[in-house]
């Protein structure tokens, strides 16, 4: 069935959503909520590993320095939809990080970090909410 223009656009708004829920919620360290974003298959390729399920997701997030302070500058985000089911987005990230060693609730120093390139695809689930199946980066700008 071929998607009317009307139901592309919000599913581009969704996906669109999905994306800045994401570093939202990671850059605020609520952990679960990140790794409610991906589908139960879902792999995320991150620093050398492939974490698979929302499961995996989070005992690798908590496994962060507690004092590790982020933020991410997503930009660009181009989206695909392919299907009711499935989607793809394209984007870029500038990621500040400061790794203090302890939590504090001052202001952290401006360290960029990186550029990234990220490419995610997504999937509904039975809810009709927009999962990631996949999220890949690579960098483009490193210091």
């Amino acid at each position: 069935m071929v998607m009317n223009q009307l139901d592309k656009t919000i599913s581009m708004m969704e996906c669109q959503q999905a994306i800045h829920s994401f570093y939202m919620s990671l850059d605020s360290s609520d952990f679960q909520a990140v790794s409610s974003l991906f589908a139960l298959n879902g792999v995320w390729h991150r620093q050398g590993k492939q974490l698979v399920g929302p499961t995996c997701v989070l005992e690798a997030l908590l496994d962060r320095p507690v004092g590790r302070v982020t933020a991410h500058m997503v930009q660009n985000v181009v989206i695909s939809i392919m299907d009711h089911q499935s989607a793809s987005a394209t984007y870029l990230t500038m990621v500040y990080r400061c790794d203090r060693k302890e939590p504090s609730n001052e202001p952290a120093p401006m360290l960029p970090l990186s550029i990234l390139k990220y490419v995610d695809t997504f999937t509904k689930d039975s809810s009709e909410n927009w999962l990631l199946l996949s999220k890949t980066s690579k960098p483009i700008f490193v210091t």
